[in-house]
């Protein structure tokens, strides 16, 4: 190494270093780099075999070469001068006029630090988009629990902070049908079309599992069908919900990932189904309620 080599005869003139053949003693330096920092060695090997050897740790290469060529000139001659001779200053180019003097770099603003558990680093911060496929389950809205496939996409802005905006679309048919048998007739219910919407906000957890806190809104159209009476009847209703919701994310290996959601929502229009006028077969009560689970392939 030159430069170990030149920094130590710059200490002391009575210190001679050779690369090959045979001296009063070895001198063996290693770096190794280790996380942030550099871990040097400095190890004398004395004729006779006996050691001594010195260990420190740098911040750069300059640090780590400089601090070696010092523990080695205190111990190959500890009367050597221990600071070593400053640099010659380079000859100063004569310009035509003064440069000018740089401008001053804005002030920065400490950042929040992230809640804990929101574990990512800034090189994840991105976009990421997805679909999948998930089984769903609507409660409140028939007198039954109704239940049926859902297709979904969303996209996320994933950051280092518990900050990530999400949006999330899904489309369900629920063609469950259950009966209901009453003193008047016999009903079945079914949901052909629902949607919901989520807009998430806040995402607590760690890089591979998040809890999202959103607003939602479900909206949707209720089929009622009964026989089994004088006036058979059928009927398709709109209704709508808006809430919250939590939306659960687990990311497996490579791209796939596991969700979970479970929302709430008030729905200020309540359908009522009768068989008669006088009838109070079914009121729809004010809290739907929906919850479903699936996979699906995320993309960044």
């Amino acid at each position: 190494m030159n430069e170990f080599s030149e920094r130590v005869r710059r200490r002391s003139s009575r210190i001679q270093l050779v690369s090959e053949g045979s001296g009063l003693r070895t001198l063996v330096i290693e770096i190794v780099p280790e996380r942030d920092t550099l871990q040097a060695s400095v190890r004398i090997v004395e004729i006779d075999g006996t050691e001594r050897a010195r260990n420190l740790k740098a911040k750069d290469c300059n640090e780590a070469i400089d601090g070696l060529a010092l523990i080695a000139t205190v111990s190959l001659d500890p009367e050597a001068i221990l600071s070593p001779p400053p640099e010659p200053p380079p000859e100063p180019k004569q310009p035509l006029k003064p440069p000018p003097a740089p401008p001053r770099p804005p002030e920065k603003k400490p950042e929040k630090p992230p809640i804990p558990g929101a574990k990512a680093t800034a090189a994840e911060k991105s976009w990421r988009f997805g679909g999948g496929a998930q089984g769903t389950l609507l409660a409140e809205v028939a007198p039954r629990h109704l239940y049926g496939p859902s297709v979904l996409a969303w996209v996320e802005y994933r950051t280092n902070h518990w900050l990530s905006p999400l949006a999330r679309l899904s489309a369900s048919t629920l063609l469950s049908r259950p009966e209901l048998e009453r003193t008047l007739g016999t009903a079945r219910f079914a949901v052909p079309i629902l949607g919901t919407f989520d807009a998430c906000v806040v995402r607590l957890g760690t890089e591979s599992l998040g809890l999202h806190g959103c607003a939602s809104l479900l909206i949707g159209s209720l089929s009622a069908e009964g026989d089994d009476t004088d006036d058979p009847q059928s009927h398709t209703r709109p209704f709508a919900a808006l809430g919250g919701s939590l939306v659960g994310v687990l990311d497996l290996v490579g791209s796939f990932q596991i969700f979970a959601d479970v929302r709430a929502g008030y729905a200020p229009i309540r359908h009522r189904f009768q068989f008669a006028p006088t009838d109070e077969f079914f009121t729809m009560p004010y809290v739907p309620v929906s919850a479903g689970a699936g996979v699906g392939v995320g993309f960044q």
